[in-house]
């Protein structure tokens, strides 16, 4: 397993998701779904920068030029948290990170709902508004992060590990894979016709919107 981080954006290693989901799945669960996930990041990255280089083309086929995104949901966050004490500090930054980087978006929503021009400048109210939300986002995260912790506790007295099977090769792109049926949210692309419909709220996308 590569021990480098899996993207800019994704400041993780397989090898840690690995750990991760190790703490809910069988040793072949685990390790088929760091490697999907690694895979998928990947992958995802080489469409966006193939739809980019279409863009300075001149091209303006919308499905071939939009770009694609993934997800990965919050209880895998939640787990790596979970492994080290260096990973709950790294994800702890990583989340707040995405949490201000939707700061503006937010700001823009409260000044939409307010009837103001979006490009306007907010009121004291309306900042209050925003961290008001961001601050229902940690909230929101901390209460998820607690029920994981209950349930890896809860999957270290019950499982019963079976001896691995066979794992998929690396090699495979996460196209032409299936994705793995695991015990934790779904970790699958967005098409780029979807895009936006994520919220930063822990738990706020749905994976079957993108089925």
């Amino acid at each position: 397993m590569s021990d480098q981080h899996l993207g800019e954006d994704l400041p993780f290693t397989e090898e840690e998701f690995y750990r991760a989901f190790r703490l809910v799945e069988s040793e072949a669960g685990a390790r088929e779904a760091a490697s999907y996930t690694a895979a998928l990041v990947r992958d995802t990255a080489a469409l966006v920068d193939a739809a980019r280089q279409a863009r300075e083309r001149g091209e303006t086929d919308p499905s071939v030029i939009a770009e694609p995104t993934w997800y990965i949901g919050d209880e895998a966050f939640a787990l790596l948290g979970l492994v080290s004490d260096d990973l709950r500090e790294r994800v702890d930054a990583y989340m707040n990170a995405r949490w201000e980087g939707e700061r503006p978006a937010i700001t823009r929503a409260a000044l939409h709902r307010h009837g103001r021009l979006i490009t306007g400048d907010p009121t004291d109210a309306e900042r209050a508004d925003v961290d008001a939300e961001i601050a229902s986002y940690r909230a929101a995260w901390t209460q998820l992060r607690r029920r994981v912790e209950r349930r890896v506790r809860r999957s270290r007295r019950a499982r019963n590990d079976r001896p691995p099977a066979s794992v998929p090769s690396r090699a495979r792109s996460a196209l032409q894979r299936r994705r793995p049926r695991l015990r934790f949210p779904g970790i699958l692309r967005i098409p780029p016709h979807i895009r936006g419909r994520q919220s930063c709220r822990p738990g706020a996308f749905s994976p079957e919107e993108s089925r």
